[in-house]
């Protein structure tokens, strides 16, 4: 959480996969948090994709849920809604309902100025326009953070998305983040596959954009 309540989080990620797609996405993220040690999360996401020659609006995503922080650790918690508003014969978007919930920990040790992060996240995936009901998805990752000054850290970690049927896309995350001041950040990110299992692999970056208003 930012020095606010209110946050705009801006992301352009582009990614390409074994099977030739391309995916430009720009989400647009607006965040609201409030409480010190106790309060609540709140998020719409409006994406736009290109995705090969196909451009327009992405599945809206809307999520709630509370926060907490006992001293140094963070726990961040939701649950969220994604509604079939992206074009789903262009392929931009599932073309159904789906309904998450997720969990983050943010644990900051300030002596040595490192940051662990987990994500637990999962999806109960809808029935799509063409009656066809997809797999539930989980979604994991753990990232470990380290302060090289007081407006640079770095990290490194693993994703990791897991279907049903146990098909998964394991993946590393590489991350820079510059903080211009306590109201605006920037972070570059880059993913590379590690293992798969019936799932395309794809590799990918992205710039991020953070200001609290």
């Amino acid at each position: 959480r930012g020095p606010t309540n209110f946050q705009v989080d801006e992301r352009v990620q582009y990614s390409k996969n074994d099977k030739n797609i391309e995916i430009l996405a720009n989400n647009l993220i607006l965040k609201y948090w409030d409480g010190e040690n106790l309060g609540l999360f709140g998020f719409v996401n409006i994406p736009y994709k290109k995705v090969n020659e196909n451009n327009g609006i992405g599945d809206l995503i809307v999520g709630l849920g509370p926060r907490k922080k006992i001293n140094d650790l963070h726990f961040l918690s939701y649950v969220s809604l994604t509604l079939p508003t992206g074009d789903f014969n262009k392929n931009l978007g599932n073309g159904r309902y789906d309904k998450k919930i997720g969990l983050f920990t943010t644990y900051l040790n300030r002596n040595n100025g490192y940051d662990i992060n987990n994500v637990i996240e999962y999806n109960f995936a809808g029935r799509n326009e063409r009656g066809v009901t997809s797999l539930n998805e989980l979604y994991l990752a753990s990232f470990l953070g380290k302060e090289i000054s007081n407006k640079l850290r770095i990290g490194l970690g693993l994703t990791d998305l897991i279907k049903q049927n146990d098909d998964y896309d394991l993946k590393v995350r590489a991350s820079a983040r510059y903080t211009a001041s306590k109201f605006l950040h920037f972070e570059l990110i880059g993913e590379l596959p590690v293992s798969t299992k019936n799932m395309p692999k794809s590799k990918g970056v992205g710039v991020f954009m953070r200001y609290n208003l």
